[in-house]
Order: structure tokens, then C-alpha cells, then sequence
């Protein structure tokens, strides 16, 4: 497996941004087309959630706008911090422990599949 490339960056960012349509998910289409142009498992997945900082950093940026004064108490604040930091964690070794499988992600394309007929044809 090869490591990144200037094209690979370019076309894994380009994944990134077309996750920008609601339901596509970000980590998913940055793994998938890191994968497809022979990146490693682990560079890819290294790789992805590096691409999430300045995502997450320019959401919290964006709609930091219209939080009202009642959250920005220090208390509510540092619990969500708490909070988000602790899920996050969790929710990232939980993701790693599955990708490091040989089957990888491969056990969410039926729940993929299953959930996109469902929402396009009740949603």
C-alpha cells in the first residue's frame, strides 16, 4: 500500500466535501476513497480524523453565533466539553476497533442499503 500523495489529498478532500449533502457521511466517504486509491488502513483512518478538526473547529465556529448567554455559563459549557470529549473517544476507539477488523466496514453496507430503500421510499 502506498502512502499519500498530493492527488490522493486532493481527491480524499474532494470525498469530504461531497459528504456536505445530508446523509453522506464524512469519516465514511474519506476512508472509502483513501482506501480505493491504495492507502493504507492505518494512514486513511490517521488521515481521516485530521480532516475532522478543521470541519468540527469551523462548525463550532459557524454556530457559535447563535448560542444563547445560558449555555455559555461555565458550568453547562464545561460539561459539554466533558461530554463531547468523552463520546468522541469513545466513539473513535469504537470505530478503530471495527475498522482494524479484515471485514473492516463491510458490515455496513447492508444496514446502508436497508436504511437508504427504507428512507426513500418512506422518508
Amino acid at each position: 500500500m502506498s502512502s499519500l500523495t498530493v492527488y490522493k489529498v486532493v481527491l480524499i478532500g474532494l470525498a469530504q466535501g461531497v459528504a456536505a449533502i445530508p446523509g453522506i457521511s464524512r469519516s465514511g466517504m474519506t476512508l472509502s476513497v483513501g482506501r480505493l486509491l491504495g492507502t493504507s488502513r492505518e494512514t486513511v483512518f490517521t488521515y481521516s480524523l485530521m480532516l475532522s478538526v478543521p470541519t468540527i473547529l469551523g462548525a463550532t465556529i459557524y454556530e457559535s453565533g447563535s448560542f444563547s448567554s445560558n449555555i455559555l455559563e461555565t458550568e453547562f459549557l464545561l460539561s459539554g466539553i466533558v461530554v463531547t470529549a468523552a463520546t468522541g473517544y469513545l466513539s473513535i476507539a469504537l470505530l478503530k476497533k471495527v475498522y482494524d477488523r479484515p471485514s473492516g466496514l463491510i458490515i455496513f453496507v447492508p444496514y446502508c442499503i436497508i436504511l437508504g430503500l427504507v428512507l426513500l421510499f418512506f422518508g
